[in-house]
């Protein structure tokens, strides 16, 4: 890696002993990152689990310190004579010129005895056709590098239970950068469970410990879940020069933050595995939320696919402007990602129903006490939490039943019946599947606006939304 300076700069160069670092760069020149050539990854990680596989083993260890000893009574200054003749008659040639003056050499034994280690030659047979790692494509060529990973993993997790080593004896560190290029989305989710189990514990038959860092642009390489492990790396807005900001949460941190968020102390948090299993309902279009500028938060498919559709309408892409729409598919769990996003330093935007139908029902108290918590997450305090609250405000936007029945409130009932009815016959879907898509809710919206309809609060969402992006947050 260039410009490392941690193994050798620190404590003497002791941790270069028994750890090595491989970089697999995102591919550039094939044939450099993945030939034969002394920098290739694949070559350099065999050679280096090779290597500290030997170093590791009892009898190697031994047999280096039996030769060494050996090594330094051989090299022994009172082992070869000659040394110390070479003083004597190198003074006898100086007192010829000098004659009050004497030559000294003193003679190191060597130490330890430099030990080569065998080093691989690889070859790839594809259909038949056997050639160098350059000469397959860079999805072959990021397969092999799957491939040794794979191996050491059930290698690890195949250890016998006799085990040698109670403890790690050594470390690899691997750095990949962008491990999802040029490999299809089942490829990229194998990726990631092979790197969660390579660095699930050392191998107790090698004694090798592994460490998997990664850069990437993929939402397929890691479950939300996993945040913790995230370490978010952005730049900041504002300045001519944008700082770049690195970023990071923990289960404890948001768990703090949500028992807070419903009135509990600290201490009557979730517990970190609580709220872990917790999060295992949001899937790989919730993690996308970590490469967006701003992340909105919808409780259902209609509320995103009706604010996608006005964007559309505007001939603004959501998408090209860093603005994700993730929908949680409902509003118990718009917490968790809310939590979560904003502890890593991304914006979140909520649009959810404050549910006022249920205000005489016994179900009334469990969505007084979800609305509650929802403003307070968005950053309201004491008086200006409201129980059943409804509009727009700078962190959510809450309709008082449904936004469908907003449209209608807006539109009335003729019109928004008459839109629907042809929208229906336009696309042949279900009246009821109108709005439950971006293309078909655009294209209803767009009738309505022919029809004289406006939908204030649909701008204001907008705008609210471009005040957090105009903040200079959360730029990727």
């Amino acid at each position: 890696m260039s410009g490392f300076r941690g193994f050798k700069n620190v404590a003497s160069g002791q941790l270069k002993k028994n750890t090595d670092f491989v970089l697999v760069a995102a591919v550039k020149d094939a044939s450099a990152e993945f030939g034969q050539s002394k920098g290739s990854p694949v070559k350099q990680l065999i050679d280096v689990v090779a290597r500290q596989t030997i170093q590791n083993s009892k009898q190697f260890r031994e047999f280096v310190v039996e030769a060494s000893e050996r090594l330094r009574e051989l090299t022994s200054p009172e082992s070869v004579p000659g040394l110390l003749q070479i003083n004597s008659d190198l003074t006898a040639i100086l007192e010829r010129y000098y004659g009050e003056s004497s030559i000294s050499a003193s003679w190191q034994p060597l130490n330890d005895l430099p030990v080569q280690m065998p080093t691989a030659e690889i070859s790839v047979s594809d259909h038949g056709y056997t050639t160098g790692i350059d000469g397959v494509g860079h999805g072959l060529q990021r397969a092999i590098i799957l491939t040794v990973l794979q191996y050491l993993a059930e290698r690890g997790a195949a250890s016998s239970e006799d085990t040698t080593f109670d403890e790690a004896q050594s470390d690899i560190i691997i750095a990949i950068e962008e491990p999802e290029l040029y490999q299809h989305p089942t490829k990229q989710r194998l990726f990631k469970d092979v790197f969660r189990e390579l660095v699930r514990s050392f191998n107790s038959e090698t004694g090798i410990r592994l460490q998997v860092v990664y850069t990437t642009h993929s939402a397929l390489l890691f479950d939300f879940p996993d945040f913790s492990k995230v370490r978010g790396v952005r730049r900041s807005g504002g300045l001519a020069i944008p700082p770049v900001i690195v970023t990071r949460s923990s289960l404890k941190e948001c768990a703090k933050v949500l028992a807070e968020s419903v009135g509990k102390n600290s201490e009557d948090a979730f517990a970190e595995g609580t709220l872990l299993a917790r999060l295992h309902v949001f899937n790989s279009e919730i993690a996308e939320g970590f490469f967006g500028r701003v992340v909105v938060l919808i409780e259902g498919p209609s509320d995103r696919a009706i604010v996608e559709a006005y964007y559309r309408t505007l001939n603004r892409d959501p998408l090209a402007e860093g603005i994700v729409f993730a929908n949680v598919e409902g509003k118990s769990k718009l917490d968790r990602p809310s939590v979560v996003f904003s502890a890593l330093g991304i914006p979140t935007y909520l649009i959810f129903d404050s549910d006022k139908k249920y205000a005489d029902k016994d179900e009334a108290l469990a969505k007084v006490a979800i609305n509650r918590q929802l403003q307070y997450l968005c950053g309201l305090r004491g008086a200006g939490i409201q129980d059943w609250p409804c509009g727009v405000t700078e962190r959510f936007c809450s309709w008082e039943t449904t936004i469908e029945d907003y449209l209608a409130e807006c539109a009335g009932a003729e019109a928004f019946d008459a839109v629907l009815a042809a929208t229906k016959v336009k696309f042949s879907i279900d009246r009821k599947d109108c709005l439950k898509t971006p293309a078909v809710a655009s294209s209803c919206l767009v009738e309505w606006a022919a029809r004289g309809v406006s939908f204030p609060r649909f701008r204001e969402i907008v705008d609210r939304i471009d005040a957090i992006l105009a903040e200079g947050l959360g730029v990727v």
